[in-house]
C-alpha cells in the first residue's frame, strides 16, 4: 500500500519509465510497485515532456556518464536494429564500455535522436530486391508516360478488400485508470469482400459479396465496370491490378480489350503505388467506426462508406502514389510509405 511522503529512488523511476514503455498504465504501476498513483502520474509526466526524471539533489549539477561516443553507438545499435530495448542498450553499454547508466538516462538519450515509440511495420525482404526495384522502375516509367499522354481521369485501379463485424475501433476513452471496453456480438458470421474500381475522381464502381472472388466473380465484376466506362463515354480507359493470379488469366485480359481498353500490373510489393490501397484504409476506418453488430448492418455501413469517399479523397491518393513515380524510375529503393 502507498505510504504518505514517499520518496521514490532512481532506481525505482527507470523501472516506472521501463513499465510504461511497455504498456503499462500509471495505476497498474502503482499497484505493482506499491507507489502512489499521483506520484507515478508525475514521474511520467516529466519524461513525456523531456525533464530529467531522476532525483534531484542538491550541491550542484553531475557529470554526465553518456560521452558523445557512447550516444553515437546508441544510435547506431537503434539503427540496426529498432526493436532493441532500453534494458538491452543499458546492457551492452555495460558490456562493451562499462558504462554504469540508469535506464530513464538512456531514454533521454534517445529522445535527444528526435526517436520515438511507434509500432513496427515489417517490410518483406524481397520489397527491394534488384529485380523488383526494376521491375517497379520499368512500370514508373511507363506509368509516367501514360499520364503525359492522356487525361488522368482515364486511369483505373482495382482490387478487392475484405470486411468483417470485427472491425471496431482499437482505441477509446475512459477514466483514468480504467480500461476502455465495448460490448461485441459472440455470433460468427461471413466476411464480406468488396471488388472495387477508382480513379482520381472517385469510385467507379464496387461489388460486395459473402464470399472471396474467383475468376469467375471476377470476370463478372470486370464486365460491370466496362458497361459503367460505356455509360460514363471513357473509351481507351487504363486498367491497373496487382498480379493476384485471377487477375491475370486470358479471360480478364481479353474482355478488357475487346473493350478497347488497355491492362496494366503493378510490380509486386508495391502497394504504395496503388492509391486503392489508401482508399480502402479510410473504408476500412469507417466500418471500424460503425461498429457493425450485425451482416445488415454491415453491408448497409460499407454502402455509407462507399458514399463517404469524395473526389478530393481519391486525389489526394492518386497525388499521395505521384511522389513515388521519380525514386522509383531513379531505381532507389522504397523504406517508408
Amino acid at each position: 500500500m502507498a505510504t504518505p511522503n514517499q520518496t521514490i529512488n532512481n532506481e525505482n523511476r527507470s523501472r516506472i519509465i521501463e513499465s510504461c514503455l511497455n504498456g503499462n498504465s500509471p495505476s497498474e504501476i502503482a499497484n505493482i510497485l506499491g507507489f502512489k498513483r499521483t506520484k507515478i502520474y508525475s514521474i511520467i509526466k516529466k519524461y513525456k515532456n523531456g525533464l530529467p526524471i531522476e532525483r534531484q539533489l542538491k550541491g550542484g549539477s553531475r557529470n554526465k556518464k553518456l560521452t558523445e561516443e557512447s550516444k553515437v553507438l546508441i544510435k547506431n545499435w537503434i539503427d540496426d536494429d529498432c526493436g532493441v530495448t532500453i534494458m538491452e542498450i543499458k546492457q551492452r553499454l555495460f558490456e562493451q564500455k562499462s558504462i554504469s547508466v540508469s535506464q530513464s538516462t538512456i531514454a533521454r538519450c534517445i529522445d535527444s535522436f528526435n526517436y520515438t515509440l511507434k509500432r513496427v511495420h515489417n517490410i518483406s525482404e524481397r520489397r527491394n530486391s534488384e529485380d523488383v526495384i526494376n521491375e517497379r522502375a520499368t512500370y514508373a516509367e511507363r506509368f509516367m508516360n501514360i499520364l503525359s499522354s492522356i487525361n488522368g481521369n482515364k486511369i483505373f485501379f482495382i482490387d478487392e478488400v475484405g470486411f468483417s463485424l470485427s472491425m471496431r475501433v482499437r482505441r477509446g476513452r475512459s477514466l483514468a485508470g480504467k480500461r476502455v471496453t465495448q460490448t461485441v456480438t459472440n455470433i460468427r458470421l461471413r466476411n464480406i469482400s468488396v471488388c472495387c474500381a477508382m480513379n482520381k475522381n472517385g469510385i467507379l464502381k464496387y461489388e460486395a459479396q459473402t464470399r472471396a472472388f474467383n475468376t469467375e466473380s471476377f470476370l463478372d465484376f470486370i464486365r460491370l465496370v466496362l458497361a459503367q466506362l460505356a455509360v460514363n463515354e471513357v473509351v481507351r480507359a487504363i486498367l491497373i491490378l496487382d498480379n493476384v493470379r485471377f487477375h491475370k488469366t486470358a479471360v480478364v485480359h481479353n474482355e478488357i480489350v475487346r473493350a478497347g481498353h488497355s491492362l496494366i500490373f503493378l510490380p509486386p510489393y508495391s502497394p504504395f503505388l496503388n492509391p486503392i490501397e489508401n482508399m480502402f484504409s479510410e473504408w476500412k476506418q469507417f466500418i471500424r467506426r460503425c461498429s457493425s453488430r450485425t451482416e445488415d448492418e454491415l453491408l448497409e455501413n460499407i454502402q455509407n462508406g462507399e458514399l463517404n469517399i469524395t473526389s478530393t479523397n481519391c486525389n489526394n491518393y492518386f497525388a499521395h502514389v505521384l511522389r513515388y513515380m521519380i525514386p522509383c524510375s531513379r531505381r532507389e529503393p522504397v523504406i517508408e510509405e
